[in-house]
């Protein structure tokens, strides 16, 4: 069985609400397609290194809120891991209904 990976997905809006608040803005694409484009690469890639990626769609209120409960700053490193603790969340919450 493939090991599974949260990837933070963002709709448009979430991405420039994103990048309004993102510490590491300047490091992020300018652009919602440039995002997606390199979003798109990152799924291939990881399919390609025998995982199994899983879109994890990441709401800012939520996100910000977890980000200052945790103490960190809302950059690469705590998008990574709220989408990690995301995906668990899905798969525990679908587990309790029986649907995993």
């Amino acid at each position: 069985m493939k090991t599974v990976v949260g990837v933070a997905w963002y709709s448009p809006g979430a991405w420039a609400e994103l990048r309004s608040l993102a510490p590491d803005r300047d490091q992020l694409e300018s652009t919602y397609e440039e995002w997606l484009s390199v979003f798109e690469k990152a799924l291939a890639d990881l399919r390609a290194a025998g995982l199994r990626p899983q879109r994890v769609a990441i709401e800012i209120g939520p996100f910000s809120a977890w980000c200052e409960a945790q103490g960190r700053r809302p950059d690469g490193a705590a998008r990574a891991e709220y989408a990690a603790v995301e995906l668990q969340r899905i798969h525990e919450s679908r587990s309790d209904r029986g649907d995993a």
